[in-house]
């Protein structure tokens, strides 16, 4: 009885174990997918920009910190969506969260105008207005990837339910 009783408690320690690293994993997994695809931004801006040799490391350092900020500030943008727009809340407090979401993205177009100053001593105006639509380009590619995925873990829309 001892022995099974001293069984049953590694196997459920074993399995314990490999559950609790699945979250590192998933982390590391998508702290990688994050990565590719900000590369694959990197990649879609810089060559529709045709940078000179002494443009591009400039640039580069002053585009990952304008993406930085613009993805932090998106992702606070989001995660206040999330979170406080609950119809829950009174009317004085929704009002409140709107007007916190406006001030955000506010600052989003001031980051855009700080931004474009600081790009216009590396760039010209036509490779400004490029970066916008190379962009614009990436979602777009991004999306296209995203729809012809397969989705590992759901059936196909035609396949019968399994009981």
């Amino acid at each position: 009885m001892k022995i099974y009783i001293l069984i049953f408690f590694s196997v459920i320690i074993s399995i314990s174990t490999i559950f609790a690293q699945r979250p590192e994993k998933f982390k590391e997994k998508l702290e990688q997918k994050r990565e590719e695809i900000d590369n694959l931004k990197k990649e879609i801006v810089e060559s529709r920009l045709n940078l000179k040799s002494e443009q591009l490391e400039p640039f580069r350092k002053l585009y990952d910190e304008y993406s930085l900020e613009k993805i932090q500030l998106r992702r606070k943008i989001l995660k206040t969506k999330r979170t406080t727009l609950s119809l829950t809340a009174t009317d004085e407090e929704l009002s409140k969260n709107i007007d916190e979401l406006l001030a955000m993205k506010q600052k989003e177009v001031e980051i855009e105008k700080t931004y474009k100053t600081k790009f216009l001593k590396v760039i010209n105006i036509r490779q400004m207005a490029e970066i916008y639509r190379s962009e614009q380009e990436f979602i777009r590619r991004l999306m296209n990837l995203i729809k012809e995925r397969p989705f590992k873990n759901k059936p196909p829309k035609d396949a019968p339910d399994e009981d």
